[in-house]
């Protein structure tokens, strides 16, 4: 896990500190990559009136499961290779904190929680990527050949 430490200090300090209403946070319920390609699962946050001058204290993307994928915190970007913001000049005044998957695969398909921490409040929304394209169609149907002559031969 990416600075376990980190991210569970992060949520534990969130649960108590939060305010709540301060930021609101928007995804696309589902989004669509294709195979081989780069998906993006858009993510924006826009703050209250009250909240426009917080900035961002950290970013967490997971995947079902809890697997943490991408995290942000004092400056500081960890994640797996494959997984990166997908605004390039981010930083801590940057509202969109969407998640670019490069080389998607069939086992990205699933469900991701965006969530993050401000200054002014914490937000977070799930979004679901659907990973279309070559899929496993084709070694499925070979699998399924062979195991058919295999047992006309018996």
């Amino acid at each position: 896990m990416l600075f376990a430490t980190d991210v569970a200090l992060c949520l534990f300090i969130t649960k108590i500190f939060s305010a709540s209403g301060f930021i609101n946070v928007e995804v696309r319920a589902e989004n669509v990559g294709k195979y081989g390609q780069q998906s993006l699962l858009e993510c924006v946050y826009k703050p209250s009136e009250e909240a426009e001058d917080g900035q961002l204290i950290w970013v967490l993307w997971k995947k079902e499961g809890g697997e943490d994928i991408l995290f942000f915190h004092k400056g500081e970007t960890t994640g797996e290779s494959r997984y990166s913001f997908a605004e390039p000049s981010w930083n801590t005044t940057n509202r969109n904190v969407s998640l670019l998957i490069t080389n998607t695969s069939v086992k990205d398909e699933g469900e991701y929680t965006c969530e993050m921490e401000t200054e002014r409040g914490h937000g977070t929304k799930e979004t679901r990527l659907r990973v279309t394209g070559e899929t496993l169609q084709p070694w499925l149907t070979t699998a399924l050949e062979h195991f058919e002559n295999y047992l006309a031969q018996q």
